[in-house]
């Protein structure tokens, strides 16, 4: 029997949209359905990204958005999450340092509350709102101490610090010590629960197989792992597919042709993912793949005819008996030949 012809990512409406449209959903709260300047950044990094500041700004410059003042609709959205991430991958070496490595859930989330309280509408606290943090909070801070921990975290060079750069000082200005977090030192679950995001735990060290380990699902993980690493994390075929991989350059990510016919694929999706030589249309022709299917994944008459369909079969893909009969003067199947090389 033939196997079914199916493709998942069209079967299915794609996970990481419908992620990002209750992103979306739950953070346009303006009248319209669209979201505005001031929700734009909570909802793009609701998907994971945390970015300093200064990090931030560049990304607005590099999307072309920094000049803009209008409302975002859901399509101009999913294009700047998209951005968002490729910006991440790009710069991630120069990205904010992860507060959370420092400071426990409880301090974590007060802190942020304070932080939020003293920056007001603006989103920043100035130097001044240092020193009087400081003083409110008892904490004993040198000016000199000050300015110097101001140099290392205000990175656009301001005067004011944004949340990431404000929970950073404190981590030096109290001399915080590293948690113990990191693969064999602390169950990914914990810090998920903390409200760690994904790509903050991935940044200190945990691999895709971790993940999946502690519950995640392939729609979250797809915009965070390559798909080489979800080969090596063990992670079917079939469930890439249905959270919306494309399977482009399958072959190369370590995925076999035993995993594309298992998941349903098409023969257009093999030849797309890589497979596209004479064994792999050998092999699909025993598995059942018709001729007919084969011409429509892109497979050329001389291909199909080496790989060992009949004249019948090739007269049932469409082509024409004069075409058949030019290409059998030309190729011979390839078991045709290999039963030859045989021969004593």
């Amino acid at each position: 029997m033939a196997p079914r012809d199916g493709n998942f990512a069209e079967q299915t409406k794609s996970a990481t949209v419908l992620r990002y449209l209750n992103i979306f959903r739950k953070y346009a709260v303006s009248e319209g359905g669209l979201l505005s300047q001031s929700e734009l950044r909570e909802a793009l990094e609701a998907d994971g990204v945390r970015l300093l500041d200064v990090d931030y700004q560049k990304f607005l410059v590099e999307a072309e958005l920094e000049s803009t003042s209008g409302d975002i609709s859901f399509d101009q959205f999913c294009t700047l999450a998209k951005q968002l991430f490729g910006f991440y991958s790009k710069n991630i070496s120069k990205l904010a340092r992860l507060p959370r490595v420092y400071i426990m859930p409880a301090q974590y989330d007060q802190y942020v509350s304070i932080f939020r309280e003293c920056a007001g509408d603006a989103g920043r606290v100035e130097r001044s709102g240092l020193e009087q943090f400081f003083s409110k909070y008892n904490i004993t801070v040198s000016p000199e101490r000050l300015q110097g921990i101001m140099s290392e975290v205000d990175d656009d060079n301001s005067g004011a610090l944004g949340e990431t750069e404000f929970l950073i000082l404190l981590v030096k200005a109290l001399g915080l010590k590293k948690r113990k977090i990191g693969p064999g030192q602390c169950d990914l679950t914990l810090l998920k629960e903390e409200g760690w995001s994904i790509l903050e735990i991935k940044r200190v060290g945990y691999e895709c197989k971790d993940f999946f380990e502690s519950g995640y699902k392939v729609e979250e993980l797809l915009p965070i792992f390559s798909p080489p690493e979800f080969a090596r994390g063990g992670v079917p075929l079939s469930d890439m597919l249905a959270a919306g991989w494309d399977c482009a350059r399958a072959k190369e990510s370590g995925y076999t042709l035993a995993d594309m016919t298992a998941a349903g694929c098409s023969a257009q999706r093999m030849r797309d993912a890589g497979f596209d030589d004479l064994d792999v249309a050998v092999s699909l022709r025993a598995q059942g793949y018709s001729a007919t299917k084969m011409r429509a994944g892109g497979w050329s008459l001389s291909q199909l005819k080496q790989a060992g369909y009949s004249a019948v079969d090739l007269r049932l893909a469409g082509y024409s008996s004069l075409a058949v009969g030019a290409v059998e003067q030309l190729v011979r199947p390839v078991n045709a030949r290999q039963e030859e090389s045989e021969e004593p």
